[in-house]
């Protein structure tokens, strides 16, 4: 548990550092390591699920009632993935 606490810390801060690289070298970084890109496909298999139990959740409710805030709160932290 703490070494994936701290697997964790280390891939949030590069990605801080990523976000100051020009987008092709990010593209360069995130392709040299197999951790990083693991990490990746992680993050896009969570964000797929979130994805995916929004649009069950919102075909199942009143156009009154759909939490779109939620999706565009997902869709942020998508967008603003360097690794992406």
């Amino acid at each position: 548990e703490d070494h994936e606490a701290a697997s964790s810390g280390i891939f949030l801060r590069l990605e801080e550092a990523l976000l100051k690289l020009p987008p092709g070298v990010q593209q360069q970084v995130v392709a040299s390591f197999r951790p990083l890109k693991a990490e990746v496909s992680r993050r896009l298999a969570e964000w797929t699920n979130e994805f995916n139990d929004w649009l069950n959740e919102a075909g199942q409710m009143q156009p009154a009632k759909l939490q779109t805030q939620d999706l565009g709160e997902l869709l942020q932290e998508v967008e603003s993935s360097p690794q992406l």
